[in-house]
């Protein structure tokens, strides 16, 4: 309930100061949920969606295999884990910028450099969560089953992959934030294309309902992944 009249209002706020104010810098709610309807039947603006969106789906399934593995690989050896998150830290903490050269002229501009940005963006939340949720497991249980002989595998299966859940899904959930923000990067930035490409077009033409609009797509877009994450959070965390 709470939330709810928080969010007409934020809307009524907003239509309010986009009425009185000047509309070339913050166009109404109203103008701006009627433009985005528009756009949603627009077929421009579903290539430019698909576009968007492919890169994003494969760029997130490269990070989050990739960094479950990468963090089970290197999690199980303390010593490794603590090389292995000093590079890892490095990732999170760049900036994009010092990045984009070394894209270009890796990938090139066709969509890899896409998907290598949302990758550099998201892998490394990822694989840091799933090493932290490894050594969140107690050290005398892991002990325990080595003492009564438990196979390595089934000790994987059993101990590891049920106790590291919680910082696998915590992984996922923060590197699913931070893969739209490397899609967006890429799209503005490093390469025009997809619904970057129309965002930049309305800026070019100075049209900010539109410029609006695209920005609602990119935050629900986000804010359906994480939802999306949390609700397979909850279900993991019951399993376990």
């Amino acid at each position: 309930m709470v939330r709810s009249a928080s969010v007409v209002v934020f809307l009524l706020v907003w239509e309010a100061v986009g009425r009185l104010g000047d509309a070339r810098r913050v166009p109404p709610a109203s103008e701006v949920f009627v433009r985005l309807v528009v756009e949603l039947i627009t077929p421009e603006f579903w290539a430019a969606a698909w576009t968007t969106l492919s890169a994003l789906a494969i760029g997130l399934a490269i990070s989050i295999v990739g960094g479950i593995a990468f963090g089970m690989a290197f999690g199980v050896r303390r010593n490794v884990a603590e090389v292995s998150r000093l590079y890892i830290g490095f990732l999170i903490a760049v900036p994009i910028a010092p990045l984009i050269p070394l894209l270009v002229a890796v990938f090139g501009l066709g969509p890899a450099v896409r998907v290598a940005a949302i990758v550099i963006f998201s892998f490394p939340m990822v694989a840091e969560y799933t090493i932290a949720g490894i050594h969140a497991i107690s050290p005398s249980v892991l002990d325990m089953a080595r003492s009564f002989r438990v196979p390595p595998v089934r000790r994987f299966l059993r101990l590891l992959i049920p106790g590291a859940v919680p910082g696998i899904m915590t992984g996922i959930r923060l590197g699913v934030g931070r893969a739209v923000i490397g899609m967006v990067v890429a799209e503005l930035i490093i390469v025009s294309t997809g619904i970057g490409a129309l965002l930049k077009r309305y800026q070019a033409t100075f049209d900010p309902v539109g410029v609006f609009a695209l920005v609602i797509v990119f935050l629900a877009v986000g804010l359906l992944l994480v939802q999306l994450v949390s609700f397979a959070e909850r279900r993991f965390l019951v399993w376990r």
